[in-house]
């Protein structure tokens, strides 16, 4: 399975945001998912049991086997329904009043489920619901958006004819967290571990992080794992602005020429670091942002 994930900033310098993004299947999306959750023998969401994380700092320590907040991608609610019997009639679908599908009866009742199926993933960025063919009696309504708010809802299914069905999982239920994302601070990932040498917070020392994020099915078994370096570069970004700030104010007109030098510099720095990350030059990228670092210690603000 291909497992992806991405890091971005929150808080100033001190909170980032670990998401998952690793695709999965499901036809209200407009591009195709191949190698992600619940494409061929991959595991879905639901047959997570726990992730962990791996991370080594700018300084080279590491920190393995990190649980952060008990986190694990959010999960969507869902219903689920068995057509049990008849040859003639209508069946229309709704979860708490929000229209889902409907279909007359062709042919069999497996034709009856593809019906549904394709009409309701036709108009699901609409209804904010889809369908899934279990087997070609059974259906699954599921939420198109993750978490426990889609929990606990009527999945309703009006009939004519002599259409019969039997509820499955109704109301909706398996709705798991809000998002696929967790927040984490620099004491999540040491923990009561010893911190890093002057990278303790809480503001995270701008550097390049290893992050390995690793899954494990229901049965403690490692199904996957990813590996990415990721530049903080929060800091520094933080005094290119105060300087830029700095530039425009009437007061800085003394050593104006000498800031902007310097700013361009920072800013060169800052991209030749993002450059050689992009390279796999981890140590070079460290480097270089220490070095932009230490232009911002000297620039003198107060000018």
């Amino acid at each position: 399975m291909k497992l992806d994930f991405s890091i971005s900033t929150v808080t100033c310098c001190s909170k980032y945001k670990l998401s998952d993004i690793t695709c999965e299947t499901e036809p209200c999306e407009t591009v195709a998912c191949t190698d992600g959750y619940g494409i061929g023998s991959n595991i879905t969401k639901y047959d997570i049991g726990k992730t962990r994380f791996n991370v080594k700092f700018p300084d080279g320590t590491m920190y393995n086997d990190i649980n952060i907040k008990d986190f694990v991608p959010a999960t969507k609610a869902y219903g689920q329904f068995q057509i049990t019997g008849g040859n003639e009639g209508v069946i229309v679908v709704d979860v708490n009043g929000v229209d889902v599908s409907n279909s007359y009866f062709f042919t069999n009742i497996e034709t009856v489920v593809d019906n549904l199926v394709n009409t309701a993933n036709g108009k699901c960025q609409t209804s904010g619901w889809y369908m899934e063919k279990v087997n070609a009696d059974t259906v699954k309504v599921i939420s198109k958006n993750p978490g426990t708010t889609y929990n606990g809802l009527d999945v309703n299914v009006g009939l004519s004819g002599n259409l019969t069905v039997t509820m499955v999982d109704d109301p909706t239920a398996y709705g798991v967290g809000t998002d696929n994302s967790v927040e984490f601070e620099i004491t999540d990932l040491y923990g009561t571990n010893t911190p890093p040498t002057g990278n303790s917070g809480p503001d995270f020392q701008d550097g390049v992080y290893e992050f390995t994020y690793i899954v494990y099915n229901k049965s403690n078994v490692e199904v996957a794992r990813k590996q990415k370096c990721v530049l903080f570069d929060c800091n520094v970004q933080k005094c290119v602005k105060d300087a830029i700030i700095k530039l425009g104010d009437d007061c800085c007109s003394d050593c104006h020429d000498e800031l902007a030098e310097k700013v361009l510099l920072i800013k060169s720095k800052l991209e030749q670091a993002k450059a050689q990350l992009e390279k796999g030059l981890s140590d070079c990228a460290n480097k270089t942002i220490k070095s932009a670092n230490k232009i911002c210690t000297n620039i003198c603000l107060d000018c």
